[in-house]
């Protein structure tokens, strides 16, 4: 009976180690977020906003057209637009901010476009609102110029941030390393649009998951004045931004599991794997429709391609032809997505 209860507990032993084994190895799966939320879902709103028409409101009054544009399409996308403007002859006016701040106004229906730097939410999705994808564009890891490092493994960065790697010497190739901006370790994050899939959640699904070591800012220049002011800093921002506020400090970018942000074709092939979603929308119903804003949107998803290269953004035609899933103008799913695919 003895040896028997032996075997039993020797046997429950084994399984426990093998079962915390495969738990160690797949941990941190669960720390990635979706990359894109329920296309089917619609946000359940009164008749009577539904009936309501788009009204430009004081602040716009004779004004042809509204657009809100988050602060990473803004400055991209506003010289088009103005040029385009002004061979029609027409008013438009632009109002930069934030996601939220464009999906106020689309709530509010006092915009004719909305501009997101974000898959659509579940509750973006409003009764006769269409997204439609300019392109995506890779965010990047960045550390301080000085730290020797060049390249982390995703895994490795997601621990990083969830607080299960605490120093630099934790992460192969650093060891050794007496580098003064690798002895100590600092993730700092910048924690936008928490409602929505894709861009920082691909590395850590939700905010409850970040470590407690996190400094969070507010800013895209305090992401790059803490990263280029910090020993030991690990942070993530959009590609461009990186140049656009390089006044703010000199950073580096490590690559990932060794595929580099610079390499369109890694991104293509979503070998890449941190990306943002550049989304555009317009009203399709009947009443709320503005022919003007359906000419603009039309002209922007031919002209992005066109876009200066410091914006690194890869345009959606190049998107549908490496497989990535789409319904109509809008991305939806990643290459290896089960997700239908409509033209």
């Amino acid at each position: 009976m003895k040896k028997k209860y032996k075997l039993y507990i020797g046997l429950l032993a084994f399984l426990v180690e093998i079962i915390g084994t495969v738990n160690a190895d797949n941990s941190h799966a669960h720390f990635a977020g979706e990359a894109f939320a329920d296309i089917n879902h619609s946000v359940n709103m009164p008749e009577e906003w539904k009936q309501a028409k788009v009204d430009h409101g004081k602040n716009y009054p004779n004004h042809d057209l509204v657009i809100a544009l988050d602060q990473q399409l803004y400055p991209a996308l506003k010289p088009m637009i103005d040029t385009w403007a002004k061979a029609k002859n027409i008013k438009v006016g632009i109002k930069e901010g934030t996601c939220g701040i464009s999906y106020k106004m689309i709530k509010q229906k006092v915009a004719d476009i909305g501009g997101f730097c974000c898959p659509a939410g579940m509750n973006d999705r409003f009764p006769g609102l269409k997204f439609h994808t300019l392109g995506i564009a890779p965010i990047v890891l960045l550390t301080h110029p000085e730290n020797p490092v060049e390249n982390i493994s995703l895994n490795d960065a997601r621990k990083v941030f969830t607080g299960d790697i605490k120093t630099w010497s934790e992460i192969p190739g650093t060891a050794n390393q007496k580098n003064e901006f690798i002895q100590s370790l600092q993730p700092v994050t910048r924690q936008h649009c928490k409602s929505r899939p894709g861009h920082w959640r691909l590395l850590v699904g939700s905010p409850d998951h970040f470590s407690s070591r996190i400094i969070d800012v507010g800013s895209i220049a305090d992401v790059i004045s803490q990263t280029a002011g910090g020993k030991g800093v690990l942070s993530y921002e959009v590609q461009w931004q990186v140049l656009h506020f390089r006044n703010n400090g000199e950073v580096k970018e490590l690559s990932i599991d060794n595929e580099s942000a610079n390499d369109r074709s890694a991104l293509l092939a979503n070998r890449y794997p941190l990306y943002r979603v550049y989304n555009i929308t317009t009203w399709e119903d009947q009443h709320t429709r503005n022919p003007l804003a359906q000419e603009l949107v039309q002209m922007l998803l031919t002209k992005v391609k066109s876009l200066p290269s410091e914006f690194s953004i890869l345009p959606h035609e190049e998107l549908r032809q490496a497989g990535w899933k789409f319904r109509e103008n809008e991305l939806i799913g990643e290459p290896n997505d089960s997700v239908a695919s409509t033209k």
